[in-house]
């Protein structure tokens, strides 16, 4: 009898031990499956961002004095999430100007990356500042460069057109994101490129993008 219970207590340890693995399992499977889940959820959901070219304006000048000429253009955008739930990244990005006839200026490709990529988190604005030099002719028409500096004065192009596409890619826990994304395309119209003069300054309101 006394054999009897001294075998049946190791039984009901090991019995306890492998309950407790087979709970712990179960926990890890559940966490990984709702991981899952949670990614497939916020793949398929579509998180959108709000982008804003500031003063609607697009700064130009010309450095002929450069070997070839070259045409630096600045302009700032505000990118904003209205999630409250998870952040967005916007990578891939590639601007292209355009005439208002749709006639494409020069195309300017913004840098991935935590530093100077669009990642913007929940309920946030992130701006990015493009400030680029391009050579002419081979990255900028040198009609476009001798309109900025035309002897008696440089022209205003203020019914241009600003186009962002890019990948839009949804946050789905610390700094993992979707993997593949959602091919996304912007524009933003009417926005003023010139050099910088009041003609230029005069059309200082936001334009807001519309997604195409």
């Amino acid at each position: 009898m006394g054999k009897d219970d001294d075998d049946g207590e190791p039984t009901r340890v090991r019995w306890l031990m492998d309950a407790a693995r087979y709970a712990v399992a179960a926990l890890v499977t559940a966490v990984t499956v709702a991981v899952i889940a949670r990614a497939v959820v916020v793949s398929l959901r579509s998180e959108k961002l709000e982008i804003t070219v500031v003063n609607g304006t697009v700064t130009a000048s010309v450095n002929t004095a450069a070997n070839p000429t070259q045409v630096r253009l600045l302009m700032t955008i505000h990118n904003y999430n209205p999630s409250g739930r998870v952040g967005i990244q916007y990578v891939g990005v590639n601007i292209t100007l355009l005439y208002q006839n749709d006639t494409p200026i020069t195309w300017i490709s913004i840098e991935d990356g935590p530093v100077n990529g669009i990642h913007v988190e929940p309920q946030f604005i992130r701006e990015s500042v493009v400030d680029t030099s391009l050579n002419v002719p081979d990255d900028v028409p040198a009609a476009f460069a001798g309109a900025m500096t035309a002897p008696n004065g440089s022209q205003l192009f203020d019914n241009a057109k600003v186009h962002l596409k890019g990948t839009l890619q949804t946050q789905i826990s610390g700094l993992n994101y979707t993997h593949g994304g959602q091919p996304t395309e912007y524009l933003c119209s009417p926005v003023a490129i010139g050099v910088k003069s009041e003609k230029l300054l005069a059309h200082a309101v936001d334009v807001s993008c519309e997604e195409v």
